[in-house]
Parts: C-alpha cells; sequence; structure tokens
C-alpha cells in the first residue's frame, strides 16, 4: 500500500499486462500480477519490502485465487437470488390469480339474480347489490397490490421508515380487517413498555391485515 503515483503505477498496468512479477531493488517495491488460470485480474505492489519472485508469485497466486473465489460466490449468489426471486414472483401470480377468482365467481353469482324476470323482494334485491359492491372494492384492492407488486420488482418501491410503537400498526390491521373479521374475537396483548420500532407502519400494517385476513379464511 501507499504507493506513490506515476512511474510506479505504470509499473503496476505493466505487471498486470505481462503478467510477470517485478521486484524493484532500489525503490524497495515488488510488483505482480493477479493471476488465475486464462486470466489476469490486475497487479499487486507492495512497498517497503524486497521479496523474492518465487516468493511474489505465490503472493500474486493466492491472492487471485481469493479475489477468484470472492467473484465466484458473488455470482452465484446473484444466480441464487435471481431464481428466489423468480420463484417468488410466479407463487405471488398464482396467488393473486386465485384472488381474482373469488370476487369475481361471487359477482357472476350475484348479476343472474339480478337479471331474471322472476319476482325478487327488495331485502334480497338488495343482499346481491351489496356482495356485488363489497366483491367490487375487493377487486380493487387487488388491482392495488398487484400494482404494488409490479413496483417491487421494477425497485420502484421506497420503503417510510420512522420510529413508532407497534400497537399502531396493530390498531390499524385491526381497523382495516373490521369488515371480514366479521363477529370473530381478536385478543391483542402488547407491553406498555416496548420501545418504539424503526419500520414503514403502512407496509406493516398491510402485512398484518393479511395475515388476520388468512386466519379468518381458515382457521
Amino acid at each position: 500500500d501507499n504507493l506513490p503515483r506515476g512511474r510506479d503505477h505504470q509499473k503496476l498496468r505493466h505487471a498486470a499486462s505481462w503478467g510477470e512479477p517485478v521486484a524493484d531493488a532500489t525503490s524497495g517495491l515488488c510488483f505482480t500480477p493477479l493471476r488465475v488460470p486464462g486470466e489476469v485480474l490486475g497487479a499487486l505492489g507492495i512497498a517497503g519490502s524486497r521479496m523474492l519472485v518465487t516468493t511474489l508469485e505465490s503472493l500474486g497466486s493466492a491472492t487471485a485465487i481469493a479475489i477468484d473465489r470472492l467473484r465466484t460466490f458473488e455470482r452465484l449468489s446473484k444466480l441464487e437470488t435471481t431464481r428466489e426471486r423468480e420463484r417468488l414472483r410466479s407463487a405471488l401470480i398464482d396467488s393473486v390469480a386465485h384472488e381474482f377468482r373469488t370476487p369475481l365467481t361471487s359477482i357472476k353469482a350475484s348479476v343472474p339474480g339480478l337479471l331474471s324476470e322472476s319476482e325478487m323482494d327488495e331485502a334480497a334485491r338488495r343482499d346481491l347489490l351489496s356482495v356485488i359492491d363489497e366483491e367490487t372494492d375487493r377487486l380493487d384492492g387487488l388491482v392495488g397490490k398487484a400494482m404494488e407488486m409490479a413496483r417491487l420488482d421494477a425497485g420502484q418501491v421506497r420503503l417510510q421508515i420512522e420510529a413508532r410503537p407497534i400497537r399502531s400498526a396493530v390498531d390499524a390491521a385491526l381497523g382495516h380487517s373490521r369488515s371480514f373479521l366479521g363477529d370473530r374475537v381478536v385478543e391483542v396483548e402488547v407491553g406498555s413498555d416496548l420501545p418504539l420500532v424503526g419500520m414503514d407502519t403502512a407496509r406493516i400494517t398491510d402485512v398484518l391485515v393479511q395475515l388476520l385476513n388468512n386466519a379468518a379464511k381458515y382457521s
């Protein structure tokens, strides 16, 4: 380290270009290429120590192998991340497609009754219209989720992190969940002495709403 600029940088480039170690006895500077089979990754300069060419070659080879292994690990990590992202994307698309079918089925089942020429009392008609109204709102929410997924996939989502009590997200989630919880009882136990949490309250609320929705459907 602490190599002077100018002529010695040229020696670094020379070592990398020609793939041969150089030891300058006058200045006490040593240069060696970082070489792996089939490729020179760069060059290493060492100041303040005289080294044999064989030592330089060994040091350069060990450093190059370490760098090459790190590059390989990074490539594999990126590949695994890409595969996991594709798997999650597929699962999310399947989930959203399934969620779309439920309100569409309810709407489709309600419309024939309204279109039929048979007599229907006002209460029954209003019930069918209420179903259509509620399921239309649900579809609108699903469209919003699908758009959010697209923004997330494109890296356009920015978290709004702020220190808030976790109870604020819990209470907000309960408020959003009243329509599908019905008469189910939800007991909440949150310590009053808990520290503030760094979070995006809106997104944590969405997570809790989804958990409550799943519980209401399947438990």
